[in-house]
């Protein structure tokens, strides 16, 4: 059972870091740095399917048969579990920005805890700004979807908010909090390559 209890979790994180690859960044797990995650209601939807396998696979074994230390380590997941399916149920998720966050003030934080010590790190980066379109047009249509269902904040949570967005709307892209990687570049990376990379940077923002 203790086996099957610590497969049960590594299988679980490992699909979180595949599920939000943004997570997974923060993590130090560098595998999928070029991903964005995806925004809309189905990408919900397929994570709380598979929290729901995994809570049957949980449910499967016996936990009295686990040694104390994984029994508490079986209680914690059962509670960690059972918290994160109600709040899917619950669609909080269709309420993605407000005053104090959301994904407007937590992606321009993407340089702070991303690599950038090779060529790798800034092409992954890159393919991130990219994907940046699709990520605001799948979170708009998750608002909107709020909105068509009754998920609509007190007006005072979003008062800021507009300004917050307004920061990153500007003529000039080297001004972009999105552009800070670009302005220092390790030595490793070629002149060439340094200037193809803050052109494309550019482009992208």
């Amino acid at each position: 059972p203790s086996a099957d209890l610590n497969q049960l979790i590594a299988d679980q994180w490992e699909a979180w870091m595949r599920w939000d690859p943004l997570f997974a960044t923060s993590c130090g797990d560098q595998r999928f740095n070029d991903r964005l995650p995806d925004a809309g209601e189905q990408h919900y939807t397929f994570w709380r399917g598979q929290l729901a396998g995994f809570h049957q696979r949980l449910q499967e074994i016996d936990r009295l048969a686990l040694p104390p230390a994984d029994r508490l380590n079986y209680d914690i997941f059962a509670r960690m579990l059972n918290f994160e399916i109600a709040g899917l149920d619950h669609h909080g998720y269709r309420l993605p920005i407000s005053k104090s966050g959301g994904f407007h003030t937590s992606l321009p934080d993407l340089h702070l805890y991303s690599p950038f010590g090779t060529l790798r790190d800034y092409e992954n980066y890159l393919a991130r700004l990219a994907g940046l379109r699709r990520y605001f047009e799948e979170s708009i249509d998750l608002l909107r979807l709020g909105l068509r269902s009754g998920y609509i904040p007190p007006r005072v949570t979003l008062e800021g908010v507009d300004q917050s967005l307004q920061a990153h709307i500007l003529d000039d892209p080297t001004r972009s909090v999105f552009y800070k990687p670009f302005e220092q570049f390790p030595a490793s990376i070629s002149a060439s390559d340094q200037e193809r990379l803050a052109s494309t940077a550019q482009d992208a923002i």
